[in-house]
């Protein structure tokens, strides 16, 4: 390893989102789900205490919107407590955590949104996702949280090819 270079986690390297960023981050250590489980709790704390990363980008989720009303259970440990977990392995670890949410965590009665705006989810995805933010906060302080509405590209489902 190149002295001051940063090592880069990335999690959830085979979806949509993941595959992109393994483009962007070539040299990243990447893991997917088969890699690693992330609703396991010391599963995800053994895993990125080994590798020992300086950031860990969280791609992984469960964003079938539909599929969520049908598995909450899964949708919750997915998106609700796997990032917490991984926020609790990058605070032990002293990494920090870029972590994708979406702007599901809000009723869509507004045209725009900002940081500030509560949210209010109206489904089981956005509640899943709104605990995941919510567990992260709660288990670090150095930690990044982007809210994206959509993804189109040529990986796996998106939300373009879903309405066509």
């Amino acid at each position: 390893m190149v002295v001051g270079a940063i090592k880069t986690l990335i999690i959830g390297s085979s979806g949509m989102l993941g595959s992109d960023l393994c483009k962007t981050f070539p040299d990243a250590v990447k893991l997917t789900h088969h890699d690693l489980d992330i609703t396991d709790r010391e599963q995800v704390i053994e895993s990125i205490l080994k590798i020992k990363p300086d950031v860990v980008i969280n791609a992984a989720a469960y964003t079938n919107v539909d599929g969520c009303e049908d598995n909450k259970e899964l949708a919750f440990q997915v998106n609700g407590y796997g990032p917490g977990y991984i926020a609790e392995a990058c605070a032990r670890a002293g990494a920090k955590l870029v972590h994708f949410s979406t702007d599901y965590v809000f009723d869509g009665s507004k045209k725009e949104y900002v940081e500030s705006d509560i949210p209010d989810p109206i489904n089981v995805y956005g509640d899943s996702k709104l605990l995941g933010e919510k567990k992260i906060i709660e288990n670090m302080d150095d930690y990044r949280i982007v809210r994206i509405s959509w993804l189109f590209g040529i990986h796996g489902k998106n939300f373009v090819e879903t309405m066509l």
